[in-house]
């Protein structure tokens, strides 16, 4: 059998989120339960950047590899130019500070 590590990520997400919600629902009470889901929030966006940077690093290796322009790159994948700018380059989504 042909390992697919995309298939096996996608699944491991899930599983994740489901394990979330388990820790969420099996909480003593609502204050901890919000406690639980804002630590998990803060952590599913954490990954959700590092995995926003995979992106940009793959769009960059076409990129190189194709030997074209941001533009023509971006019209290839279906996005606004200063949006796969922003994700090959790592700048914040806003001007503004996260919360």
């Amino acid at each position: 059998m042909t390992s697919d590590p995309a298939a096996e990520a996608t699944q491991a997400l899930a599983q994740a989120e489901e394990l979330a919600a388990v820790a969420v629902d099996q909480a003593d009470d609502g204050h901890v339960a919000f406690r639980i889901a804002t630590e998990l929030a803060r952590a599913w966006q954490e990954t959700a950047d590092r995995v926003t940077h995979l992106r940009g690093r793959a769009a960059a290796r076409i990129r190189d590899e194709e030997s074209i322009s941001l533009r023509t790159l971006a019209d290839r994948l279906d996005m606004a130019p200063s949006g796969l700018h922003r994700i090959i380059h790592g700048a914040p989504k806003s001007g503004g500070t996260s919360e």
